[in-house]
């Protein structure tokens, strides 16, 4: 900072990551602080323009809406901003928020919608902010969408608890969406979604708090449609619950603003003036729960969003990667790369990450001053302003071709050069400014500068290919399109990956990975290789050369699923600068598609329910169903299996389970015992705040909870867990039986495979989960025929098997004929396949969802 100028501060408070105050101090360049700043050193500006000299007291104003739908008795569908009014279809006037007749109720069907009809005013087309409040008792559905032939903006709830927002840009091209779980099912939730056309960044919003931000580029919206409210034509998924007060604004409201829209703005408008009024809405209800910590896990939430026409077109894939439709995922594709890529979208190149392409430059001093080798324990730029003895050696790299904007560049300094090329417009950069991070090269002969990139979005590579004026071996740009380059001093940083110590935890798949730092990143690095690393409980280190990053803040690392049984489980990962920094990044969680040891080794336990010591005791053979064993069979005693489902949330006003057995001291046996004899139809016990049992037939209507919320211990038993606060630790049970399951490989040339293979049972009591079957080189070969028998509790009819691969081993294709399942009653059930499991093959699926042929009864 120098004396005598302006400075603006802007200080950012993102969702409960912050207490409620801030303080400002500055750095000097002795290197102490100076601070935290008084109120006397300030002076404020409010949004409409006005200043004044110390703190502000007022409110920010608030602006005025382009549509407000307040969905009451009072002005029914009506936009009261634009007096126009909506179509009503099928939907009820019912109690809102204030618990007046403030909100339309939707039934969940596709005739259950309100819809507004298209008008200019509603047409945002470069930023917006949507706001409303829902009470949703359904599962999926739209809150409101811009309805188009093809699909326009549209604002989801999906998979119960989650919220979702794509904008989609003018042309139809979908940008990456925004999803966090954070709605609570029979609720008012205050939703709302934004986007900024100035910065690229769209943010969620939930009950006044932003829980997602993503910069998706600068763009202008698919907003030219008419919009509906609660239903989708396209869809079988439709809204159920209610909606109260849509406001749609033609601007990015501020987190202040968000927070002050949370009841809904009525008054105060018709006089056509900004409004002020401040409003406090509904009182918070108990925290958001389930929310997602990090862009990765985001993308690996099971479902889908949008129907089969639209997840692949336009392709999101890169690097001419094909997208298959896959509805286990929330975009409801995946993206199968060519053999040099890999990743989510295949945009990790691997030959680049292999043997990453890094170039040095070297900044000379005065030849009169003595030359030495200058090391990374100060700044590059610190260097070039004090240390004149030392030369300074840069590193670059390439990070891609990127738009810019004439009138308002990307890149936005132009030092002065005669002959441009790579290293000398990264020398007159790191001169220029302290502060630079970022080169940029364009139509062969300009060089620009900054902090940042990217607001004009990414462009191809084919449109940066011009060569550098100043050496025709390089190329520089294209026209208004920046070939963009990260650059800093040589920094070495060690990397310490931590195996953990879970069964199977280890790995020989190709493990990549990105750090991110607040001057920039290192794009994805493969890490090495070797026989002995990433193995179960090991530390492996790796040391990297890269441009100063500065200080550490996130870690991006995936595998590319090969080898035989890549599936890792990844403790933490640890890395040190140079300068003796340390960060630890903590992960505790499997880089699997399918939970290696659940499915390996599943933790199954057995209970037992006697007869009175009066009856002679005989173990009973499991050809009757447990309950009709416990009201008929006295002489026998009742064996159960029971397995663990996972963590769920439960709300004290309506339970999941409904029924709870009176018991003095619970333990997981002693419930499932009580639920057994307590109701033939049950087949699930959910376990409670360490002393509460359940049971119930179905389980999940307030969505899954992470493990850790149940982990309190049982009462009755202190090794065991039994559940937390109002979340239940869910388990299946049934008497015990046997299923022979035998796997028909086909015929076809190649039809094979080494890969580790995967299976779920489906029936209409419950499901086995995934389970490992036996490997073995003799297995799963063309024409044979490979049987195994598990133990699990009772399925009842089964109705359709989903079986998978993890594309272990040298070539994993398998082609599938059919699975048979005999249950011990003497039961078949035939499920045919007839097609590959192949990401180069039959569509490009490892895994099938099978549905049941016909079944054949004994005749024994």
């Amino acid at each position: 900072m120098k004396e005598g100028r302006f400075y603006y501060i802007t200080v950012y408070q993102k969702a409960e990551k912050l207490g409620d105050c801030a303080s400002v101090a500055v750095e000097m360049p002795s290197g102490h602080f100076e601070g935290p700043l008084k109120q006397k050193h300030l002076s404020w500006k409010l949004p409409d323009g006005r200043t004044g000299p110390g703190p502000s007291s007022e409110s920010s104003a608030l602006p005025k809406p382009v549509g407000l739908f307040p969905l009451d008795k009072t002005f029914g569908g009506k936009d009261v901003v634009n007096q126009e009014n909506v179509i009503l279809k099928h939907v009820q006037l019912t109690t809102g928020p204030d618990e007046r007749k403030t909100a339309y109720e939707f039934s969940g069907n596709k005739d259950s919608y309100i819809e507004i009809p298209q008008t200019s005013h509603l047409d945002t087309q470069y930023s917006m902010t949507l706001l409303a409040a829902i009470f949703p008792t359904g599962k999926n559905g739209p809150i409101m969408h811009y309805s188009a032939e093809k699909w326009g903006v549209h604002f989801w709830q999906y998979n119960e608890n989650q919220l979702f927002v794509r904008f989609v840009t003018r042309d139809g091209v979908f940008t990456q969406p925004l999803a966090a779980r954070v709605l609570q099912p029979n609720k008012w939730n205050e939703v709302g979604a934004s986007y900024d056309n100035l910065t690229g960044v769209a943010q969620l919003w939930h009950d006044g708090k932003m829980v997602k931000s993503r910069n998706i580029g600068q763009i202008q919206l698919r907003t030219q449609f008419p919009i509906r409210l609660g239903a989708d034509s396209r869809d079988k998924r439709q809204f159920k619950g209610k909606i109260s007060c849509l406001q749609i604004y033609n601007r990015a409201l501020t987190a202040e603003q968000v927070g002050s829209l949370r009841n809904c703005p009525v008054k105060g408008l018709n006089d056509g003036k900004e409004n002020t009024h401040s409003g406090t809405g509904l009182s918070a209800p108990g925290s958001s729960v389930n929310q997602l910590q990090e862009e990765d896990t985001e993308e690996e939430i099971q479902g889908s969003e949008v129907t089969s026409v639209n997840k692949c077109r336009p392709n999101p894939c890169q690097n001419a990667a094909r997208c298959l439709i896959d509805l286990k995922r929330m975009d409801g594709y995946r993206c199968r790369c060519t053999s040099d890529f890999t990743g989510r979208h295949c945009q990790v190149s691997k030959p680049d990450a292999k043997s990453p392409v890094v170039k040095k430059a070297t900044i000379s001093r005065p030849k009169t001053e003595p030359k030495e080798e200058i090391t990374a324990t100060k700044s590059v730029h610190g260097s070039i302003a004090k240390e004149t003895k030392n030369d300074v050696y840069l590193l670059y790299q390439k990070v891609g071709c990127y738009h810019d904007n004439v009138q308002q560049r990307d890149l936005p300094t132009r030092p002065s050069m005669k002959s441009v090329t790579q290293e000398q417009c990264v020398k007159e950069c790191a001169i220029k400014d302290e502060t630079f991070s970022y080169f940029g090269l364009q139509d062969g002969e300009q060089c620009f500068c900054g902090k940042s990139y990217g607001k004009y979005g990414r462009a191809k590579n084919e449109l940066c290919n011009k060569r550098c004026r100043g050496n025709e071996d390089e190329n520089c740009g294209g026209k208004n399109n920046n070939m963009i380059y990260f650059y800093g001093i040589g920094t070495n940083y060690t990397i310490r990956t931590y195996t953990g110590n879970a069964l199977g935890a280890g790995t020989k798949a190709n493990i990549y990975l990105t750090l991110f730092g607040d001057k920039g990143d290192s794009g994805f690095r493969m890490l090495s290789p070797g026989d002995k690393k990433y193995q179960k409980g090991s530390v492996d280190t790796q040391v990297m050369s890269l441009p100063e990053l500065g200080d550490l803040r996130k870690v991006r690392v995936l595998h590319d699923n090969s080898g035989n049984d890549p599936s890792w489980f990844l403790d933490k990962v640890v890395v040190e600068d140079e300068h003796g920094k340390t960060y630890e990044f903590s992960c505790n969680q499997w880089l699997s598609e399918v939970s290696k040891p659940d499915a390996k080794s599943p933790v199954v336990k057995k209970a037992t329910i006697s007869r009175p010591k009066t009856e002679p005791k005989e173990e009973i053979t499991a050809t009757k169903s447990v309950h009709g064993s416990i009201a008929k069979e006295t002489k026998n005693d009742v064996y159960l299996l029971y397995q663990k489902v996972g963590c769920y949330h439960d709300n004290v006003q309506q339970r999941d389970l409904p029924t709870r057995p009176s018991m003095k001291s619970v333990t997981q046996e002693q419930c499932v015992k009580e639920c057994a004899m307590k109701d033939e139809t049950f087949s699930y016990f959910g376990l409670q705040d360490g002393e509460q049992c359940f049971c119930g037939k179905s389980y999940g209507k307030y969505g899954r909870a992470k493990n850790e919320l149940c982990n309190k211990r049982c009462r009755g038993n202190q090794d065991e867990n039994c559940g937390g606060k109002n979340n239940n630790m869910i388990y299946f049970y049934g008497i015990g039986t046997n299923y022979t399951i035998r796997t028909y490989t086909g015929n076809a040339l190649g039809a094979g495979t080494k890969a580790n293979i995967y299976l779920t049972l489906f029936g209409d009591k419950g499901d086995s989960g995934f389970r490992m079957l036996s490997p073995g080189d003799k297995k799963y070969q063309k024409g044979s025929v490979d049987t195994q028998v598990m133990s699990l509790p009772e399925l009842g009819d089964l109705r359709k098997v989903r079986v998978l691969h993890d594309n272990s081993g040298d070539d994993p294709s398998w082609f599938l004929d059919k699975v048979v399942v005999e249950d011990e009653h003497g039961k078949t059930y035939e499920f045919s396949c007839n097609q590959w499991l192949s990401e180069g093959q039959g569509g490009g699926k490892t895994e099938r969802l099978l549905t049941l042929k016909k079944r054949k009864r004994s005749h024994i």
